[in-house]
């Protein structure tokens, strides 16, 4: 699929792999400022492009698949982690287990073990690693919450595939066309 690209366009599917934004990936393969919205969208539509940026994301994929899935079980361990694993709870109060009775994972999700030796006795505080923020990190890497906003009237398709200019006309003739009313 290489092969069948300017220079210029696979510079840009390269550049655009790498953080997604259009705009941003056509200036830095060399197209002009002034332009680069409408020729990134142009780009994003040939297939050829697309078909790279495929290729791309498939050798991204291999490349860090792994990484991914130790950064998912690392979260998973910390999102799903119980404190009942760690402190027995008894009518005396309750009592800081062994550590060496942890499972990797439970130990994954202990933040910062800290004793405290008085002549009275001592205390031994354990604190966790933030679920609700492992939890949200995780959903997000699985798809189940999004930071974008997605469109579902049955015109958002068409919208989405229009040019900067051709979305300014398409305002242009709705004004128009609310002002002769």
């Amino acid at each position: 699929m290489k092969g069948e690209l300017s220079a210029k366009q696979q510079r840009y599917a390269e550049e655009y792999a790498k953080d997604f934004n259009a705009t941003q990936a056509a200036i830095r393969a060399g197209y002009s400022p002034r332009s680069a919205e409408s020729q990134a969208l142009q780009l994003l539509r040939k297939p050829q492009v697309a078909a790279y940026l495929d290729e791309l994301r498939k050798a991204q994929i291999e490349r860090t698949g792994s990484e991914a899935d130790r950064i998912k079980a690392a979260l998973r361990a910390i999102a799903f982690s119980d404190q009942r694993k760690y402190q027995k709870w008894g009518a005396s109060g309750v009592n800081v287990l062994e550590s060496s009775g942890l499972t990797d994972d439970e130990a994954a999700a202990v933040a910062e073990v800290a004793q405290t030796i008085t002549d009275a006795g001592g205390t031994i505080k354990i604190r966790q690693f933030d679920k609700l923020r492992a939890l949200e990190l995780l959903a997000k890497m699985e798809g189940m919450l999004s930071d974008k906003l997605e469109l579902t009237m049955p015109w958002a398709k068409e919208l989405a595939a229009m040019t900067a200019d051709e979305l300014r006309a398409r305002a242009d003739a709705l004004r128009a066309a609310r002002e002769k009313e």
